[in-house]
């Protein structure tokens, strides 16, 4: 399978589950996870990144992403563990 077979040239929006996922959440939700975990990250800005962490997580459940991956971030996993919502198990 490649990209293209997800999501078609121009499209940005994949309809799954009754949610919407943008193009470039996965992406986002990596950076995130970056910020959360870096040591100079200011309070104000590691807020942010798992304001922007949760909004993303039902898209990112639906998609199936923590049935493949495991995260190696204990503070991101902390804060999807704890997120109410549905899992795709």
């Amino acid at each position: 399978m490649i990209p293209e077979d997800i999501l078609a040239d121009g499209q940005q929006y994949l309809d799954l589950d009754g949610l919407r996922l943008r193009k470039g959440s996965v992406a986002a939700f990596m950076a995130n996870v970056l910020l959360l975990d870096a040591p100079d990250c200011l309070p104000a800005a590691r807020e942010r990144a798992r304001a922007d962490l949760l909004d993303l997580l039902p898209g990112l459940r639906a998609l199936g992403l923590f049935e493949v991956f495991t995260l190696k971030s204990a503070a991101a996993q902390a804060i999807v563990d704890a997120a109410p919502g549905p899992r795709r198990v």
